[in-house]
């Protein structure tokens, strides 16, 4: 009787683990998606005439739960950047994954 209660939870336990990975699957799957688009932008970038000197500001939020902290200070630090490549009257590319 006892094996057969440890062999449910168990199979619970498994079912839960394999909804579990294939949300993160699903999530890892989103973000090589924008990976890959900043990629392209890269690509663009470095492809445009290389006379003027061009900078790229990349900014990475976090998605999971209970980020918000994080994500307001990243995204504070990289608005101060940007404003001082805008003052130096720098050409700039924001790319924003997250």
């Amino acid at each position: 009787m006892y094996l057969r209660k440890f062999k449910d939870i168990s199979k619970a336990v498994q079912l839960v683990a394999i909804a579990k990975l294939r949300k993160l699957n699903k999530v890892i799957e989103s973000r090589e998606y924008s990976l890959y688009l900043a990629l392209e932008m890269f690509y663009e970038l470095n492809s445009l005439d290389n006379t003027a000197v061009r900078n790229t500001v990349v900014i990475i939020t976090s998605e999971k739960s209970c980020c918000g902290k994080l994500n307001s200070d990243v995204l504070a630090a990289s608005k101060d950047a940007v404003d001082t490549y805008i003052e130096e009257n720098r050409i700039l590319k924001i790319i924003s994954v997250g």
